[in-house]
């Protein structure tokens, strides 16, 4: 993570920047290739929140997700209390392309809000959902 906020021109070791990491959800497990792109989401949008925070960065970023056999998964993420910088007028960038990307592959949705912090809701509804319990029957 450290080096691939350096390429934003950001150092998450530099003095002043505090960022609160909260994850909530239930013990589940995904195919590697799932992982794979939950993961790639998930580093766009914290990427998206750095990048766009005005100095020194501070705040909280929290993911909830839900997921179950046959119900697919849904992810929420919040960025709270973070400082924006103005907005440049850019329609959308090449992060959230990129994540619109992923979630059309997978055919899921994507549903955004920003108001003074940033919303996201993803729902990818065909992801395989596999619980420690259900494995350990089989």
């Amino acid at each position: 993570l450290l080096d691939v906020t350096r390429g934003y021109g950001l150092d998450l070791r530099e003095p002043g920047r505090m960022i609160n990491l909260q994850v909530e959800g239930p013990d589940i497990q995904l195919s590697q290739k799932d992982a794979s792109y939950l993961g790639l989401v998930c580093n766009e949008l914290l990427m998206n929140t750095l990048k766009h925070s005005r100095e020194p960065v501070r705040g909280t970023v929290r993911l909830d997700y839900e997921g179950a056999p046959g119900q697919g998964f849904r992810l929420v993420y919040q960025d709270l209390g973070f400082a924006k910088k103005p907005s440049s007028g850019q329609k959308s960038g090449f992060g959230t392309q990129f994540i619109k990307d992923i979630v059309r592959f997978n055919k899921g949705s994507l549903n955004t809000r920003i108001n003074q912090d940033f919303w996201a809701e993803i729902t990818l509804p065909q992801m395989k959902i596999h619980t420690p319990a259900a494995q350990e029957k089989q």
